[in-house]
């Protein structure tokens, strides 16, 4: 591990007057609210939040403008955060391979989640998901994953490690293993075998599609609310609303939808890191996709610093407990919800645990109401198979 000061060795600072004019723009815009990491700036300590720029594809120079082209979508918007503590930490260092480039990525990203500094990441290849992943490794922790895309980036050899082989096939395989939730979200049916939703599944990983998402987006909080790392493909967004990425899908999130997973990502306690991924500035002629990401950001960062680290199994005014007798037998699911922030959790029983009776698991008044029709709902299953284990 680098001395966090030290970060200037493996970073190209921005150069601002390549992106804007800070001069032209309102002091209420966020390029005149986030500070900008230098030979002069070299202390992070006093920040929350940093943007970190990677490309990994030497083969494409491009590329290299896509972090860039977002900052100056970024640096437009208005802040309405007071107190923000946001640094642009620039670009990471292009090595002679990639390998080179993904070795220094993991050493940043140890310090900066070792400073506790919140880090938002803007690469060109998903496959840095697995390089996101290996940072936490010295955490001492078990982490939950969760993954946004259209596809399921896994292939059939799952447990078996190589160096061609997907990135979630990586992360799954990783020895030794802090993964201890995998949740995959936003898949279309109908570009993925189902084989591979079996396959996670079996591993009591969670995967849920694109339409059940889109019923009710209120469903991504609690599934956001507990994860560590959060990885996004640009192709989960639809062409129409975000042109600047490989595939070309009709169906997919709408930029709304994009602010409101940022929102949710914010407000998750446990969320350390947020990479935006497979994002192609040549096909973004005229910037949508860049404004779509900056502006994901933005309720990101909102959020962030709404933060509200409850414990919903205290006895007090702000909470209220529901046990739901689901048998004739008595047994029951107990839930909590704060009248504070309108958040939800059901207890899930550890059975193989003596010294914890139950684990809290987040989720929303529709499990509630699941469970008050005498139906046990599917997250519970889910969540009982996993801590079963």
């Amino acid at each position: 591990m680098i001395n966090i000061e030290n970060l200037i060795d493996y970073l190209n600072p921005v150069n601002i007057d390549e992106i804007i004019d800070l001069k032209r723009l309102n002091i209420n815009q966020l390029g005149n609210q986030i500070a900008f990491y230098s030979s002069q700036n070299t202390d992070l300590t006093q920040y929350n939040i940093g943007i970190l720029g990677v490309q990994s594809n030497a083969s494409n120079s491009s590329l290299s403008n896509s972090a860039n082209k977002v900052r100056k979508e970024l640096y437009q918007l208005f802040s309405w955060t007071d107190n923000m503590k946001v640094v642009d930490l620039g670009n990471v260092n292009q090595g002679k391979t990639v390998n080179d480039t993904c070795a220094a990525l993991e050493t940043i990203l140890q310090d900066l989640l070792a400073q506790n500094l919140f880090c938002i990441i803007i690469g060109d290849d998903q496959d840095l998901s697995y390089v996101q992943y290996k940072a936490y490794e010295n955490l001492d922790k078990k982490i939950n994953v969760v993954v946004v895309d259209e596809k399921i980036d896994i292939d059939d050899h799952f447990d078996v490690a190589s160096s061609n082989q997907f990135y979630i096939n990586k992360i799954l395989a990783h020895k030794p293993s802090h993964l201890f939730n995998y949740l995959q979200l936003a898949y279309q049916s109908f570009l993925v075998n189902p084989y591979k939703v079996e396959l996670l599944r079996k591993k009591s990983f969670e995967c849920y599609r694109l339409g059940y998402l889109l019923e009710d987006m209120k469903r991504l909080e609690p599934m956001l609310r507990n994860a560590d790392m959060l990885s996004l493909d640009i192709s989960s967004i639809k062409y129409g609303d975000a042109p600047g990425q490989k595939n070309h899908s009709p169906n997919g999130f709408s930029a709304p939808d994009m602010c409101r997973i940022g929102r949710y990502a914010g407000l998750s306690d446990t969320l350390s890191s947020f990479g935006f991924y497979e994002y192609l500035v040549d096909n973004d002629t005229k910037g949508l996709t860049a404004q779509v990401i900056a502006q994901c950001i933005w309720y990101f960062i909102g959020g962030y610093y709404e933060r509200n680290t409850e414990d919903p199994t205290l006895y007090n005014s702000d909470n209220i407990r529901y046990n739901v007798s689901i048998t004739d037998k008595g047994e029951e699911i107990v839930f909590h919800k704060s009248k504070r922030t309108g958040r939800w959790w059901m207890q899930v029983p550890l059975v193989h645990s003596e010294d914890q009776p139950y684990v809290l698991v987040p989720c929303t008044e529709e499990e509630y109401k699941i469970a008050c029709k005498r139906e046990i709902p599917d997250r519970w299953l889910q969540a009982l198979m996993k801590y079963s284990q």
